[in-house]
């Protein structure tokens, strides 16, 4: 015979009397507790949203779940509750289970709405194995509203069995055999706890377990999912055009380290502790730090991500009906959602229990006592050199394709119960104080968490805080050790980090020469470069242009002309050092600028007229006014008229050596000399600044190379 199980009254579930079913949450309540939550629309909707009534399918049927400590069952039957089969096994529970003793009709009892913001929420004390059954909507009975009038018929059975009012029990007991007698299957009611609606069913119901791969797991799964979605207000067509217009974000790995990386795992060799792949990374995939804390999602918005992920929870502070809560200084483990951040552009913090099993999802995690890994058998520490090796050098698998990201790569500590946004204001301080380092992993690079500046890898930290992709950790403490990354920025590269925000230019480093900033250039792409600075290749968008005289310093600080900082043709600048400026890569395309150029290269083009110019030139010829006013009509059309405010050095201005093109076919002026002529002429540097300035640069210059000098010797002893 099927294994059956049989429940009643009190089975992890609260009794279910009448005074319990009543509406514990007012309109106010949710939209405190749900963020993002949409206004009422009709009647239908809110009760639907709010989940006051059972939510049924298309076809008109309720599923509903079951948690036992009995694992197989296939029926849950009440009639067995206490009962023995011919072996002596318990079908049902004992009677002495109840504290209130054997129902009349006796019940099973069933979770309602699951997966809702404010459905049903296992409580604690229930059996690990989920099962599900369907039944149709108009066969439980709304006790709260009783559309029938059946408390008329339950009075008068109290009246003639003269039941006094304070037997409640027998009351309640009337109530359901006149409810039964109606052909009623069951009833549904609320908690009254916050956990939602339950219905205690006294028919036998024919059950299937929830288990891993189970046609009964993608309907517990599909199910509460759709009454996820309900409960926010959401629909699948809104989820699906959200989707659609969220941008992508592809992490695809530049052909040379792939290809370097193969033959290196060929021969065996780790990634992670080669220096030719850590100058390979340094060059074609450089690690960029964010330097600001990036969006918070809404709840709605990583629903939309997650997808049916999302039933897992959505974790807050303190959490509330809808929320996962993660008590004050419980041990877990984090990491960010790959599908959410590649597909839907999400940053979301999955948040995993000691076993890994996955507890929700975060929009920020602060957790204190870190160990950025896994622990092996023996309790050390173990980093993720093996699978990131595969990722990094596009290795195959079984199917023939590229291994991408997994995940992987989580971070252990004890978690610290504060909100987003309470999340976001610690991570602005570590992003102000010299004790908190931002901190990366890109198994594209490495199979360890690195500091970003430095390229350490990072094995312990008191304090962490990640707010979308920016992870801060706390330094005072930590556990650092040195890589061949780091180790070859620290010859060649003193930091990393350059200024990536095109609203401003970094000038924290004014008094800084790049010989401070980029001990060693020898490592660098040395790229054509004009007699008055040397230009350097740094990364794939930036180069570095250093003076080389004391000419070099002038092109310098035209190249911070505030007038054109936002014109297309004029290339943006990164950072202002003392005798440097990084500034954007634009790679020369010479017949396409030569193209672009045509139209400046007529003969008597240019004749030093300017737009501003207010002094009357004396025999200014109605010939050259004409010519002006053809070039000023050139200039404009190529939209260069912003130039046109300048003294130009026209020869250089129109030469195609002196410019690059974007990708999108955008021409921009690379010699930022051009737009002056004045520093071509021998007395540009009269009141002798530019002269002062270059002494004082090639002093530090010497003093600064003896003390690298120094710094190398007392590293080798």
């Amino acid at each position: 015979m099927p294994k059956k199980c049989a429940m009643g009254r009190n089975n992890g579930f609260s009794d279910l009397e009448a005074r319990h079913a009543r509406i514990i949450f007012s309109q106010a309540d949710i939209e405190r507790k749900l963020d993002h939550h949409e206004k009422t629309r009709s009647a239908e909707f809110v009760t639907a949203r709010d989940a006051k009534k059972p939510i049924p399918d298309e076809d008109g049927n309720i599923l509903m779940h079951h948690w036992s400590e009995a694992d197989g069952l296939t029926q849950l039957d009440p009639t067995f509750m206490g009962k023995m089969d011919e072996t002596g096994q318990t079908l049902g529970l004992r009677d002495s289970n109840f504290r209130a003793g054997p129902t009349d009709p006796p019940y099973s009892s069933f979770g309602l709405n699951v997966g809702h913001p404010l459905g049903y929420i296992k409580e604690e004390g229930l059996g690990p194995n989920e099962y599900i059954t369907k039944i149709p909507v108009d066969r439980i009975y709304d006790i709260a509203s009783d559309p029938d009038d059946l408390r008329i018929k339950r009075d008068e059975i109290v009246q003639q069995n003269n039941i006094p009012p304070t037997d409640k029990n027998s009351i309640w007991q009337a109530y359901l055999k006149v409810i039964k007698d109606a052909g009623y299957a069951g009833i549904f009611v609320s908690k009254g706890t916050g956990r939602g609606l339950t219905a205690a069913i006294w028919e036998s119901m024919p059950v299937e377990q929830v288990k891993p791969r189970s046609d009964a797991l993608a309907e517990s799964t599909a199910s509460k999912y759709s009454n996820l979605v309900i409960g926010w207000g959401l629909s699948p067509e809104i989820i699906a055009a959200g989707r659609a217009q969220s941008p992508k974000n592809e992490y695809k790995q530049p052909e040379k380290l792939e290809s370097l990386g193969k033959k290196k795992l060929d021969k065996g060799i780790n990634l992670d502790e080669d220096v030719e792949w850590a100058r390979a990374v340094i060059l074609n995939k450089p690690i960029e730090v964010l330097g600001e804390v990036q969006e918070i999602p809404t709840f709605r918005k990583m629903i939309m991500a997650l997808k049916d992920k999302a039933t897992k929870g959505l974790i807050r502070k303190d959490g509330g009906p809808g929320y996962v809560k993660i008590n004050e200084g419980e041990l877990v483990k984090a990491r960010l959602d790959i599908p959410a951040y590649t597909r839907t552009d999400t940053w979301i913090v999955t948040v995993h229990d000691s076993k890994s099993g996955v507890i929700g999802y975060a929009k920020s995690a602060v957790l204190r006592n870190v160990l950025f890994g896994n622990r092996d058998k023996n309790g050390n520490m173990v980093q993720f050199s093996k699978a990131s090796n595969r990722i990094a050098a596009g290795v195959l698998d079984s199917k023939g394709k590229k291994v991408t990201k997994s995940p992987f790569a989580t971070m252990q500590g004890y978690w610290v119960d504060v909100e987003a946004v309470e999340a976001r204001r610690m991570a602005n301080e570590a992003l102000a104080s010299d004790d908190w380092v931002e901190v990366g992993f890109n198994p594209q690079r490495y199979g360890y968490f690195y500091v970003k500046e430095t390229g350490e890898k990072i094995l312990r930290s008191p304090e962490v805080v990640q707010v979308g992709p920016l992870l801060m950790a706390n330094i005072k403490g930590a556990v650092i050790e040195p890589t061949a990354h780091s180790t070859l920025l620290a010859e060649s590269m003193a930091f990393t980090k350059f200024n990536d925000n095109t609203d401003y230019i970094d000038t924290n480093n004014h008094d800084v020469i790049l010989q401070e900033r980029i001990p060693d250039l020898s490592k660098l792409e040395k790229m054509r470069g004009g007699g008055d600075r040397a230009v350097y290749r740094i990364s794939e968008d930036k180069v570095v242009k250093v003076a080389t005289t004391k000419r070099g310093l002038a092109q310098n600080a035209l190249a911070n002309e505030y007038y054109l900082r936002n014109n297309e043709h004029w290339p943006r600048v990164f950072e202002i050092g003392k005798d440097y400026v990084i500034m954007e890569y634009v790679p020369r395309n010479d017949i396409a600028v030569n193209r672009f150029l045509a139209p400046l290269k007529a003969e008597g083009m240019y004749q030093g007229f300017k737009l501003n110019h207010s002094i009357e030139i004396p025999n200014y010829s109605a010939h050259n006014k004409k010519l002006n006013a053809e070039w000023q009509e050139a200039m404009t059309k190529l939209g260069l008229e912003q130039f046109m405010e300048f003294d130009l050095a026209w020869a250089d201005f129109t030469a195609f050596r002196n410019w690059g093109m974007k990708k999108d076919g955008t021409a921009v002026l690379v010699d930022e000399g051009a737009i002056d002529s004045g520093y071509l002429d021998r007395g540009y540097d009269a009141d002798g600044q530019y002269q002062a300035d270059w002494n004082r640069i090639l002093e530090r210059r010497r003093q600064t190379k003896k003390r690298q000098t120094l710094g190398r010797k007392r590293n080798s002893v």
